[in-house]
């Protein structure tokens, strides 16, 4: 037993790590003694793990801790740093960071602990992986996508591909919109900044170029714990979501062993009746992928229902494991594997086509899209671009 009982004290949810405060059981009356140090502690709720402990000069009872840049609700209700719906300033962002960093450093800034999202959080960044292996034999290009559903979901013409997306909650999306993809967002708890990482390949810039004198410049919400940057999610969510930008390149990756996986796969594997023996097939969605995908197959590995509350994990997921979660992980870090609410491959057959369309729900407007071509002939197009809305002018809707 403790030779010394403890009162607990304050408790904040954030991504699943719960943070609470706890002093020294004393009398009321010498709550308020300016001798006292209390601790903060993050427990990993998912795990089960104390993450760590770290004493706090609160100069008395640490009374409240909170994540006020997440929600006037995170004293009582369980916060994301993917979902927060409010706006908040860069300059209140690195502030509150500041104070944090301060008050985890033993500094006394009174009786309210902040927190800025999971306890793995800096450990996560200083394991950045770069994602460029510069001797690879064959690279995929990997980007962020605001408008489309999976891979191969937007209009691909006449040729054969084979392509995976993985949708992802946002890791640290702090709504810091920067309009240029090649600055550099606050990221770091003393408001430094670092530049972001993104393809180090001229053709692209200049893509990136063009799309901003079209006015689709990228607007980065933050960066995944790798260090790759997403789009803005709020701003995707908005009256007005091509001001995020249409697509945002994230990273050239060795994609040779999930290329040979899939090279060497039993060909049973796209057909749905066999997938509905052995994996799983989503039905209601046949007169949807006639109209505007026809003759386009899919094979799903993790799929969610239409609002993204609910994602689940298909037998074939197993299948590609390994080659797959090397690839994602890289770009999205450990706790984004975590918060990914659909991955699935599309296979276009030649001929095909995916004609133009919009994608709807909840799951469209929440997750982040990656996109992953892994085959694709020379001749193929992938097409990605506002809504109507945008294109007639905000009038006319």
């Amino acid at each position: 037993p403790d030779p010394q009982p403890q009162f607990l004290k304050g408790l904040a949810v954030v991504d699943g790590v719960a943070y609470f405060g706890s002093s020294p059981q004393s009398p009321r009356n010498k709550r308020d003694n300016p001798d006292l140090s209390c601790t903060l502690h993050a427990y990993d709720l998912g795990q089960r793990k104390l993450l760590w402990s770290r004493p706090v000069a609160t100069q008395g009872l640490l009374n409240v801790i909170a994540a006020p840049h997440l929600g006037d609700a995170s004293t009582y209700a369980p916060m994301s740093t993917a979902d927060s719906s409010e706006e908040v300033p860069t300059a209140a962002i690195a502030e509150t960071l500041r104070a944090v960093s301060r008050l985890l450093s033993s500094r006394a800034v009174g009786g309210t602990a902040g927190t800025t999202g999971s306890g793995q959080q800096a450990e996560e960044r200083r394991q950045l992986v770069d994602g460029v292996n510069s001797d690879s034999h064959q690279r995929g290009s990997i980007q962020s996508d605001s408008s489309s559903e999976q891979a191969g979901d937007q209009g691909q013409q006449a040729g054969t591909g084979t392509g995976t997306g993985a949708s992802a909650g946002g890791a640290t999306n702090l709504h810091v919109s920067k309009h240029d993809v090649f600055h550099a967002i606050p990221d770091d708890p003393d408001g430094s900044e670092h530049p972001v990482k993104t393809i180090d390949d001229k053709a692209v810039q200049e893509v990136m170029q063009k799309l901003g004198d079209m006015g689709f410049s990228p607007k980065v919400g933050g960066k995944w714990p790798s260090g790759y940057p997403y789009l803005d999610l709020a701003t995707k969510d908005g009256p007005e979501p091509w001001t995020a930008g249409v697509q945002l390149p994230i990273a050239q990756l060795d994609i040779t062993a999930l290329q040979r996986k899939i090279a060497t796969m039993p060909l049973e594997y796209w057909d749905n009746g066999y997938q509905q023996q052995h994996n799983a097939f989503v039905h209601g969605r046949d007169s949807n992928m006639d109209k505007f995908k026809p003759g386009v197959g899919a094979l799903f590995l993790v799929f969610s229902d239409s609002g993204a509350s609910h994602s689940y994990r298909f037998p074939f997921y197993d299948y590609f494991k390994q080659e797959m979660e090397a690839l994602v992980r890289q770009v999205v870090g450990e706790r984004g594997m975590r918060r990914m609410v659909r991955l699935q491959f599309a296979r276009m057959p030649p001929g095909t086509l995916i004609h133009m369309h919009r994608d709807m729900g909840g799951y469209a407007l929440k997750a982040h899209r990656i996109h992953l071509p892994i085959f694709a002939e020379p001749g193929v197009k992938f097409d990605v671009c506002a809504g109507l809305e945008r294109r007639v002018g905000s009038g006319h809707r």
